[in-house]
């Protein structure tokens, strides 16, 4: 029941601001669940890509996308994400486990 109350939290406050996917729902899945670091990030990005997947209709039908900035966005994300996985598959799950 912990888990559902969270992600009600978080999809509520990631609908009303943007943020809180991932800087939410990673430690709310290592702290309160005991998921590993690795596990919670992966659980946390599939979460928060299917909160934006429901969301980001919206905003495109109310025209609130700048698609200039939206493109130079990915331009910088996309290698970005590439690099931040890799990083993460290098580390050592022990190092991120608080227990």
């Amino acid at each position: 029941m912990t888990q559902v109350i969270v992600g009600f939290l978080i999809a509520a406050t990631v609908g009303l601001t943007g943020i809180g996917g991932g800087s939410f729902t990673t430690p709310a899945l290592v702290l309160l669940v005991g998921l590993p670091a690795a596990e919670a990030v992966g659980t946390a990005l599939v979460f928060a890509a299917v909160l934006r997947v429901i969301a980001a209709p919206f905003y495109l039908v109310r025209r609130l996308v700048n698609g200039k900035y939206l493109r130079l966005l990915l331009l910088g994300a996309i290698p970005g994400l590439l690099v931040g996985t890799w990083f993460l598959r290098l580390m050592h799950q022990r190092s991120w486990n608080p227990a």
